[in-house]
This record gives structure tokens, sequence and C-alpha cells, in this order.
């Protein structure tokens, strides 16, 4: 199946619940994470390239907007996650677009307070962390909060999945090798690539899960990979139906890394009875698991409009949604659906966010 054949989302098939729109501080609203029936959204200012002013977060829910204290002077909110209990997110002063060490913060949405969780190490030459594949959110579950980062030097960089206690961090490497942690209930999956362990980039990558109690992994799926055809895996998602996965190929024949094409495919593994659905397109990334349904988005920016696609589990059909140029997203969480898009015909194009539930 191919993108192409995606339909416009019907608008019977969703309540718009919130839109966030940029205001007239020009500050942009980019919604960071959902769930629990709450959806934490950051508000980025105008800035130059040296400089990042100040970034608000707010959590929303049932029509209630909370400011979140942020706690870094001049901090750009990198990611978010959001649970029943608490915030955490991470934040970092750097300017770098790839160099950006962090500091991990979660915020308690009882008591209000908010607590350092965990920093970023070096890396083993001495220099500053490079950004994860992705730059995936660290994720929840239950009292832990596991995160991808980086390891080793700048020559010879690896990836791999950590974890610790949030109310009292012992970082703790839970799988070499591993990348875009996720949650589905008290589930935790990831990929692991041997590529990203310093092995061969020829090498099958694969789904596995976390067994909390064994302290061990299992593969739930293996994910093909092809070394002539550039390949390697760019997302993960998971919800109690489904594990999805995203596998991204560049043509480099051109011999000009400008002119790559990059093709990509979504594969959507059922859990109950082991099938496996794939929908091919123009670059992917950001999946994510709702309930009945997987949405992802085209990264980047361009001369035509862009934006995410839903594919309904039931239906087996693709939808469009969303118009936005440039840095898109869409995040899904049960029933609630985030996606970006901008007023047609606007002189200025201000993107703004829509939040909503399926029907």
């Amino acid at each position: 199946m191919s993108v192409d054949a995606a339909v416009a989302l019907p608008a019977t098939t969703y309540t718009r619940l919130h839109e966030w729109k940029t205001g007239p501080d020009r500050r942009t609203p980019v919604v960071l994470a959902v769930g629990d029936g709450a959806h934490v959204v950051k508000h980025v200012a105008e800035r130059d390239s040296a400089t990042i002013p100040d970034e608000a977060m707010q959590v929303w829910m049932k029509g209630l907007t909370t400011v979140v204290p942020t706690q870094a002077k001049h901090g750009q909110i990198l990611t978010a996650a959001i649970d029943p209990d608490r915030i955490v997110w991470q934040q970092s002063t750097s300017t770098d677009l790839m160099r950006q060490p962090w500091t991990m913060w979660s915020y308690d949405r009882a008591t209000k307070d908010v607590t350092l969780v965990t920093r970023s190490p070096k890396l083993d030459d001495g220099t500053d962390t490079i950004a994860p594949p992705g730059w995936t959110a660290p994720v929840l579950s239950g009292d832990w909060v596991y995160w991808a980062q980086s390891g080793g030097s700048t020559s010879r960089l690896g990836t791999d999945i950590w974890r610790c206690r949030v109310t009292d961090c012992d970082p703790i490497k839970v799988l070499e090798g591993g990348a875009f942690p996720t949650t589905s209930g008290n589930a935790v999956y990831a990929v692991e690539w041997p590529y990203w362990s310093f092995g061969s980039a020829a090498k099958d990558a694969r789904v596995v899960r976390y067994d909390r109690a064994a302290e061990d992994w299992s593969e739930v799926a293996t994910i093909p990979i092809s070394e002539e055809r550039h390949e390697s895996p760019v997302g993960l998602a998971a919800s109690e139906e489904v594990v999805a996965w995203i596998v991204t190929a560049v043509d480099t024949s051109a011999g000009d890394t400008e002119a790559s094409v990059s093709r990509s495919t979504l594969s959507i593994k059922s859990l109950t009875s082991g099938s496996i659905s794939t929908i091919d397109g123009d670059q992917f990334s950001s999946p994510s698991a709702g309930e009945g349904f997987v949405a992802w988005a085209l990264p980047g920016s361009g001369e035509r409009s862009i934006g995410g696609w839903i594919y309904d589990l039931k239906s087996a059909q693709v939808y469009s949604v969303g118009n936005t140029l440039g840095l898109y997203n869409v995040l899904a969480s049960g029933r609630t659906l985030v996606w970006q898009e901008s007023a047609p015909g606007a002189a200025e194009s201000l993107p703004r966010n829509v939040v909503v539930e399926m029907n």
C-alpha cells in the first residue's frame, strides 16, 4: 500500500477538542506529548541563530491549562512525556543542532514540585553528547523513565537505552545498541540494531520488549535491513494492538547528498495475529500509535504542502491530516490525535496545533 492512496480524514470521524495558535507575541505552539486525556505544549519564541530565549510549557486537560515551571534560563525544551502522575522533559541551553547537552526534569502533577532527574554525560572523548537517532522523547513506565542516549566518541558513536527511577535517579544502561524507546500500558519497547553498538549496518534490526521483572528483552519482530539500499530504522510506536516501525532507504546514486532521495516503509504488526501490513511513501518520521490507528508524519521542508497520515486498523484505509510546511509532527495516545495545520490563503503561514478525539 502507498500513501498515494490516502484520502482526507473525514470531519465526521473526529471531534475537535482544542487548538493552539500562534499568539500576538509570535510564540509558536508545539504539542510535545499526549496522554491521560491531557497534552503538553511548549511555546517557541522567535530567535536568532546565536541565542535561545526562554520557552514556556503548559499542560492542558479538560479545558484547564496549567503552567509548568521550567528550570534553565534560556532553555530550549527538547522532548517531553506525560502520565497520570508526572511530566518529564529534557531541556538544553545549546544552540548546536547536533550537540545538545541536556538536563532532565520532572513535574509532579499532584504537588506541583519540579525536580532535577539527571543530566547527559560527556562522550568518551570529553565532548558534549550528540543527539540520538530521531531525538526521541523519554518515556514513562510506572516510577521509571527510559531514554535513548548516545555513547562512545564523536568518531565512533553508539546509542543505548538507559533507565532510572524518576524520584531517585541512578542511570542504568538496559539495552546496548538500542533507540526509539516507547511504551504501551506496562510494556516498554525499543529498536535494537547492531550498528548502534559499533556492529555492522548490514545486520537486521529487531523490535524488542522489556521485562522489568526479569530485567531482560525479548524479540517482538525482526526488521530486515539492506545495506545496499542504505536502510536504517527511524521510528517505533506501540499500542495494546500493534507495534509499528519505519525503515528509510536513501538513494545516493547521484553522488550528491543534497539531491539524495529517501523512501520509507511503515510496517505495522498485529500483536494478536502476527500479521504485518506495510505502507510506502516519501520519507516518514515520528510514528505514534493510538486506539485503533497508527499515525506518522513527513519531516523536513519544501515547496509543497506536507502533513501526516493515519492508518485505520479496522478499515485498512490511509487518511491524510494537516498541511504544514517545515518541521512537522503528529502525536497519538488512546483516542487523542494531534496534528499541525495552517490557515489556507493566509498571508503568513502560522501553524496551529489541532487536538482531536477520534470518534
